[in-house]
């Protein structure tokens, strides 16, 4: 957000993703298999999305070596 990379509605998506791995990590039994099988199916365009948004960065630190 505050170098450009992401928007405020997209950090807001990915500290809800980041919720979910830390409850997936130290909580696993308590995330029932409903809620899994919604991020599983529904929700992935939101990794796809935090994928475009730091590889260009990514590609352009490694070309800067």
């Amino acid at each position: 957000m505050e170098k450009g990379v992401i928007s405020a509605s997209e950090f807001d998506t990915y500290v809800a993703m980041v919720g979910l791995q830390n409850r997936l990590v130290h909580g696993y039994e308590r995330v029932s298999a409903e809620v899994l099988y919604e991020v599983v199916t529904k929700q992935l365009d939101d990794f796809e999305k935090f994928i475009g948004s730091i590889m260009p960065i990514i590609r352009s630190r490694k070309s800067d070596r």
